[in-house]
């Protein structure tokens, strides 16, 4: 038995080595080893598209990195990481080669497909490398020669070539041009082109010829005349541009095109009258769209508007713009910011109104007729169009804020906070508009007389903002008033200070705080700083409030330089010198701060018995 059982254990032992010899893979050779690294890395490059598509670019960085480790010659793999890394900061310049250099493998396996081109040429000008730029442009040139764009950066490139000392590039760039003229003989496009290269070699005569050459094949084209003209202007030849724009004017009479070019060329030259005369046609022209009429009435009013003398000019132009162009909101919108440069805010005003009638949409005129209602001290038509604004642009805080102030001040506290709490939470997303709602908040409630509250909204209004400088002004002012936790007060005084070092608002809190805080010589200083805040000064302001006309031209709003008028300080801070110096042992200046203060403010009994009896009075 036990003999059976030793045979049956060894068969079995046999069979186990059989199966397991069997499951064993037999090696495989360098050709098969090399095709299943292929197809794993194909396969971990769709994985990686995948997960490109699934905005995974993580994983899809780290699949193509994979991939490129499985199948390193393949261009496509290398040529995605290579876009990568070269939208990385952290691409280093031995990485940004090899990069590079991987584009331009990947553009040469397939040349013709002109998005990867367009990358590697991209990286190629990017490289400042002509030589890969010109080969690239060269291909792409004979593989679609029907594509005269791809012609056109060929030879811009070849011109650049020659520029830089290649004498062969420029023959190659013109017989491009050539070519292309050939089929279109009467092309702007091209000829300006060809005419640019001309100049970068400052061959003027070759240039004259070009233009004759485009004259000659469509004598009777609008657009060649205008071409020809500008071109003959920019080179100082009036008579000869004078003759084309004649001709076009010929041709077409009424085109807006052509006055607009004939405008540009008087203006260039300094004809005064006959620029006026052409932008008045330009602007009366009835095949011009709105929107370049009032670019060329802007471009006009900017050149002009600094001169006094020039005022009846520009205001001819507006009356006429108004007259062609009834209910155009911009234009109103545009004429009132011109009128607030010349201090006419009367005229602003009305400007800006007659906009908001017919296009109330518009947030930044809006602010303009808000202003202009504030320079006039228009409080109640301040109020009332702010809440207008306020309804109009619910997100918005401006308007809440303004119009909450102007409560306020008119201690209408319940009023001006209900207003506040009506603004939706929508509006509170951005943290400075946050903190101005807490900090007008904290105004609020600290004048109804919730003090503790006021100062919760007050710390709110900072932590949203810790730059606000008005909050941390209005919260160290009032613990100053109720002499409570002066240290923070000076704190935050002089943290408004630091942020505005010359307002005399913020100076003067800081300067209460100290006294409070019985420091009487640091805030002799910073009282002295408020006052000297008050002196004339010359100043920027923004004069054309062109932000509120919505074009994409309009860039910058215009500056002028004026002298702005001494302000007269508040009773306040009158009032706070004189306590100040008495402290400081200066009786004489003290009694004459309290008697300003005194005039200002007569209805006020405190500062009535000070200046009375010339001596100080705790409140």
């Amino acid at each position: 038995m036990k003999a059976i059982r030793s045979f049956f254990i060894g068969l079995a032992a046999a069979i186990a080595a059989i199966s397991i010899w069997a499951k064993t893979p037999a090696p495989l050779g360098p050709a098969a080893e090399r095709a299943r690294a292929l197809a794993k890395a194909r396969y971990t490059y769709i994985e990686a598209a995948n997960a490109f598509a699934d905005d995974r670019y993580d994983d899809y960085y780290m699949l193509l990195r994979r991939a490129s480790a499985l199948n390193p010659d393949d261009p496509f793999i290398a040529g995605e990481i290579a876009d990568m890394d070269l939208l990385s900061p952290l691409t280093d310049t031995i990485r940004a080669r090899r990069s590079y250099e991987a584009l331009r493998q990947r553009f040469l396996a397939a040349p013709s497909d002109l998005y990867l081109a367009g990358l590697f040429v991209r990286a190629a000008r990017n490289a400042g490398n002509l030589d890969d730029l010109a080969r690239a442009w060269a291909i792409l040139d004979s593989l679609r020669p029907e594509r005269a764009d791809v012609s056109l950066n060929l030879a811009e490139v070849l011109v650049m070539k020659s520029l830089r000392g290649d004498s062969a590039a420029f023959p190659r760039a013109l017989a491009i041009y050539d070519r292309l003229l050939s089929g279109l003989p009467g092309d702007i496009g091209i000829t300006s082109q060809k005419i640019r290269a001309y100049s970068a070699r400052r061959d003027t005569a070759s240039i004259i010829r070009e233009l004759n050459r485009l004259v000659a094949s469509a004598p009777d084209n609008t657009d060649v005349n205008l071409y020809a003209g500008n071109t003959y202007g920019a080179y100082s030849m009036a008579d000869s541009a004078m003759k084309y724009f004649d001709h076009a004017l010929e041709l077409d009479p009424e085109s807006g095109r052509v006055f607009i070019s004939r405008a540009q060329y008087f203006e260039q030259t300094a004809d005064t009258a006959a620029f006026d005369h052409e932008v008045f046609n330009a602007l009366a022209a009835s095949d011009l769209e709105f929107d370049p009429k009032l670019e060329l009435l802007l471009h006009y009013v900017r050149g002009l508007f600094e001169q006094p003398e020039n005022r009846p000019r520009i205001d001819a132009m507006f009356e006429k713009m108004l007259e062609i162009n009834p209910g155009e909101a911009r234009l109103h919108a545009l004429y009132g910011a011109y009128e607030e440069t010349q201090d006419n805010i009367p005229a602003a005003l009305e400007q800006y109104s007659y906009s908001i009638d017919l296009d109330p949409s518009e947030s930044d005129v809006w602010m303009s007729y808000l202003r202009t209602l504030s320079l006039l001290d228009k409080e109640e038509p301040l109020l009332e169009n702010s809440r207008r604004a306020a309804r109009l642009f619910p997100d918005n805080l401006t308007y809440s804020l303004a119009a909450a102030s102007l409560l306020l001040r008119q201690e209408k506290r319940d009023e001006a906070l209900a207003l506040l709490d009506s603004v939706p939470q929508s509006a509170l997303a951005d943290p400075k508009q946050a903190s101005s709602f807490y900090s007008t908040r904290g105004d609020i409630l600290y004048n109804i007389g919730l003090r503790d509250s006021a100062y919760a909204e007050y710390t709110r209004a900072i932590s949203a903002d810790p730059r606000n400088a008005m909050a941390m002004n209005n919260v160290a002012y009032f613990m100053a008033l109720d002499s409570i936790n002066l240290s923070l007060a000076r704190t935050y005084a002089s943290l408004a200070v630091s942020e505005e070092p010359e307002n005399p608002t913020f100076l003067d809190t800081y300067a209460w705080v100290e006294f409070r805080r019985r420091d009487f010589a640091e805030a002799k200083r910073l009282i002295d700083l408020a006052l000297k805040a008050y002196e004339p000064v010359v100043e920027a302001i923004d004069t054309l409030a062109l932000d509120s006309v919505e074009l994409a031209h309009i860039e910058e709003a215009l500056e002028e330089i004026e002298v702005v008028e001494a302000e007269e300080p508040s009773a306040d801070i009158y009032d706070h010198a004189g306590d100040i110096y008495f402290w400081n042992g200066l009786l004489r200046e003290a009694a004459q701060f309290w008697e300003k203060a005194a005039m200002l403010k007569p209805e006020d009994e405190l500062i009535a018995k000070k200046a009375k009896h010339k001596t100080y009075f705790a409140e």
